[in-house]
Order: structure tokens, then sequence, then C-alpha cells
């Protein structure tokens, strides 16, 4: 059974930083996870350390980042 495995995906609940709310999906309204590591022996093990954000930059900022 899979909640009988040794080492399992580890999911947290995706909040909004600013208002501290939950996010939830567009579409059903239910509250969006986000695969953050592994669970291994009841250990949360985080694997996903990076947080990518979309946005705009100016030349300087690209020429800065390359």
């Amino acid at each position: 059974m899979r909640k009988e495995q040794v080492i399992r995906p580890y999911y947290e609940m995706v909040v909004n930083k600013t208002t501290g709310l939950i996010k939830t999906s567009w579409f059903d309204g239910l509250m969006t996870s986000k695969l953050k590591g592994i669970l291994y022996q009841g250990k949360e093990i985080i694997t996903r350390v990076h947080e990518w954000h979309i946005g705009l930059c100016s030349g300087k900022d690209a020429l800065a980042a390359a």
C-alpha cells in the first residue's frame, strides 16, 4: 500500500505570504498543495529549496544576472 512506503513524497499547502490565506485552485476551489521534498521515517526532508517567479526586469538587471 502507498501509506506503507518507506519513502513518500512530501507536500505542503501553498500559503499567500502577504495575506496568510491558503491558495485554492481556480476551477474547483480545492486547497492547493506543492511538492516540497520527501518523507522518510516520519521526517520531512526538503529537496525543493528554490522558488521560481516570473517577472519583468530591465536591461541592466538582465545583464547582471548573466
